[in-house]
C-alpha cells in the first residue's frame, strides 16, 4: 500500500520563521525515514518544543509588558 506523503505548503505556515523552518524540516525528515525514524523524530521534537516554548514565553512577556495579563 502506497500512502502519499504529506508535503510542505506555505498555506500551513504559522508566520513565525523559526517554527515554520522547523516544521518544514519535519516534513523533510518524515519523507526520509528509513528505519531510524524514532531517533530522528525524537531529536527534532525536543528542539522544536524548546523553540515553541521560547516563542510562547516571548508572547506572554510581551502581553505582560503591554498590560494584557
Amino acid at each position: 500500500m502506497n500512502t502519499p506523503l504529506a508535503t510542505w505548503s506555505p498555506a500551513i505556515e504559522t508566520g513565525l520563521p523559526d517554527i515554520d523552518a522547523q516544521c518544514k524540516q519535519l516534513f523533510d525528515l518524515a519523507a526520509s525515514f528509513r528505519g531510524d525514524g524514532d531517533q530522528i523524530l525524537n531529536g527534532w521534537f525536543y528542539q522544536h518544543v524548546l523553540t515553541v516554548d521560547a516563542a510562547y514565553v516571548a508572547v506572554v512577556k510581551a502581553g505582560q509588558a503591554a498590560g494584557r495579563t
